[in-house]
Parts: structure tokens; sequence; C-alpha cells
């Protein structure tokens, strides 16, 4: 089921994310031959950044891996079935805030877009469903992570899965 829970106040990294990935929307699907030819993501492996351990306060790195899914077909739900992209984030420390963004394309056009805020977490993940039209499917993610309240934030690359082909 869609989640379209809209929260009264953007905070600057919601903002920061939702440009981001409409930039990169706007871009992404017209990407290189190997990302079209649906060969991995657009950005390659975990994101780092410099952050403190919860338990001592000492000084350490973070890594946050991405995991986004190739859309596939669905049966029920609220389109009677359709087609849906899953998007989620695993990080080595607990994170205050993590904010998943996820667009699904068809072809070169969005189809599908959610975005998804878990708070005292490791994990995050969002998902986006669409009406099944023939043609070829992409899910494209971006993520933004706080590890403390008022902490800076960091915004990952955006990543993209591979392309497939739904009837």
């Amino acid at each position: 089921m869609l989640n379209r829970t809209v929260r009264p106040c953007l905070t600057r990294s919601a903002l920061a994310a939702a440009a981001v990935l409409a930039l990169a929307g706007a871009v992404a699907p017209a990407a290189s031959a190997e990302t079209a030819a649906g060969h991995g993501p657009s950005a390659a492996g975990s994101f780092t950044f410099a952050g403190h351990d919860a338990r001592t306060g000492a000084a350490t790195a973070v890594t946050c891996t991405p995991n986004v899914n190739a859309p596939f077909r669905y049966y029920g739900g609220p389109f009677g079935g359709g087609v849906e992209g899953l998007a989620g984030l695993t990080c080595t420390q607990p994170m205050y805030e993590i904010q998943t963004v996820v667009a699904l394309y068809r072809g070169t056009t969005q189809v599908g877009f959610n975005t998804h805020t878990i708070y005292s977490t490791t994990t995050g993940s969002a998902d986006t469903e669409a009406p099944l039209v023939a043609g070829q499917y992409t899910t494209y993610a971006q993520y933004t992570v706080i590890q403390t309240y008022g902490g800076a934030s960091t915004t990952s690359p955006v990543y993209q899965s591979s392309t497939v082909t739904l009837p």
C-alpha cells in the first residue's frame, strides 16, 4: 500500500533530497549505456561519512549500504495489480533520522514517487507503486541520514536498480 504521509514541516534534509532526486530524475533515465542495459546502480556501493559511536561518543566512520530493488509486478493492492519499486538502506550506527526517497520510471517518464522517514533506527525503506503498462521500468532512490538530533544531514548519491521489461 502506498504511504502518502506528508509531514506539515519539511526539514532541510527532506527538501534537499527531493530537489536532488528531481534533478537526478531529469537526467538519470538517460544514464550510461551500462545502466541503460540494466547493469548495476548509477552510484556504486555504500556511502560513508564521519560520525560518532552512540555508546562511547568516539569519532568513527558511519557506512550506509543501499539496496534498490528492480521493479516487479504485483497482484492485488490499490490498483488491482501493477508495478512496484522498493528501496532500503542499512547503516552501521543508529541514526536519528533516515529518509528514503524512491521514484519509479517507465522509460524516461516518472510514474511513481514516494518518501518515507524513520527515526531512531539503523534501517529505512520506501516503496512506490503504479498501474502496470507494458514497458521498461527502473527504480531510483536517494537517502538522507542525520545521526543526531540537530546534527548535519548527509545525502547519498542517486542509486538505480537494473531495468526490467514488464508486459
